[in-house]
Order: structure tokens, then sequence, then C-alpha cells
């Protein structure tokens, strides 16, 4: 059974990241993890994914949310991306960056 389980876990490893690779395919995929979730908790398992097999809280499955809640990093830096909030943060940094480059330009003329 502990390979089994250790089988699952890799899958959902998989999983995560072939979601975040391939947008176009991600309800067919998102629906595997489920699945593949649900297998997991038949065979008694209850514990918590690496960071990086895991998807955005939104597309988690809800029981996983609920259970293993999101807390937030201490760090002064978004860590992770269990939620769509940091996601748009870390967007909103990346579009203040390539704003400040053609005022820095100017300045060094």
């Amino acid at each position: 059974m502990t390979q089994t389980i250790e089988a699952l876990l890799s899958r959902i490893s998989e999983l995560a990241i072939m979601w975040r690779g391939q947008p176009e395919n991600r309800p067919t995929i998102e629906n595997e993890y489920h699945d593949t979730y649900k297998t997991l908790r038949a065979l008694g398992w209850d514990d918590t994914f690496d960071i990086d097999s895991e998807l955005p809280d939104e597309n988690m499955p809800k029981e996983y949310v609920e259970t293993h809640p999101y807390i937030p990093s201490t760090l002064p830096w978004p860590a992770g991306w269990r939620t769509s909030k940091e996601t748009e943060e870390i967007e909103h940094r990346k579009r203040k960056k390539k704003s400040i480059i053609p005022r820095l330009k100017d300045w060094f003329k």
C-alpha cells in the first residue's frame, strides 16, 4: 500500500506540473488531480502536499483546502502561490519594475 500511495503522490506532482505548463488542458488535468486526491484519501492518506504539488486554492479539492488551510508567509515577499492574491501581487510587482525602466533611461541622459 505504501508503494501505491507513493505512486499516487508522484502522479499528483506530475499533474500539478502539467497544470502549470498546459493552460489549455487545465480542466482535464484538474479533474484527474481531484480523482487522484480522492483515491489517496480512500487509502487513508491525510497529509499535506509539497508546495510544488499544489494548485492555487480555487483549483484544489475543497476538502484539502478546508483541512489544510493556507498559512500566510512571514517572509517579506510572497512565498509559494497558493492564493491568487499572491499571484496578483507578483504580477503587480512585475508591471511596476517595467514601468521604472523608461524613467531610469531619462535620468541617465
